[in-house]
C-alpha cells in the first residue's frame, strides 16, 4: 500500500509539471508578439502555481478538503487540456485529462 501511495504522489507531481508546462506553451502560442509571448508564458503558469499553492499544496493553511480538493485539481487539469485542444494540439489534452482523472481517482481510493 505504501508503494501505491508513493507512486500516486509521483504521478500527481508529474501531472502538475505537465500542467505548468502546457500552460506556458499555451501562453507562448497565443501571444501576438514576443513581449506578449513572454508575459503570457510566465503569467499563466504563475497563476496556476499560485492557485495550486494556496488551495492544493499539502502544507497550505487554506488547503481545500475533500470533496472540493479533487474537484479543484480536476478543474485546473481539464481547463489546461481544453486550452491545449483549443490551439490545435489534439492528442495530449486527452492524455492529460485521462491521466488526471485516473490519478485523482487513485488518490481518492488511497485517501490521500
Amino acid at each position: 500500500m505504501a508503494f501505491l501511495k508513493t507512486a500516486s504522489m509521483a504521478i500527481a507531481f508529474l501531472l502538475e509539471l505537465c500542467m505548468i508546462f502546457a500552460l506556458g506553451y499555451y501562453g507562448f502560442y497565443i501571444g501576438s508578439d514576443i513581449l506578449w509571448k513572454l508575459i503570457l508564458t510566465i503569467t499563466l503558469p504563475a497563476v496556476a502555481i499560485g492557485l495550486w499553492g494556496y488551495f492544493a499544496a499539502p502544507k497550505s493553511a487554506h488547503r481545500l478538503q475533500r470533496p472540493y480538493l479533487p474537484i479543484f485539481k480536476l478543474v485546473l487539469y481539464i481547463t489546461t487540456a481544453f486550452l491545449l485542444y483549443k490551439i490545435g494540439v489534439h492528442h495530449y489534452p486527452f492524455i492529460l485529462a485521462s491521466a488526471a482523472i485516473l490519478s485523482e481517482s487513485l488518490a481518492w481510493a488511497l485517501h490521500q
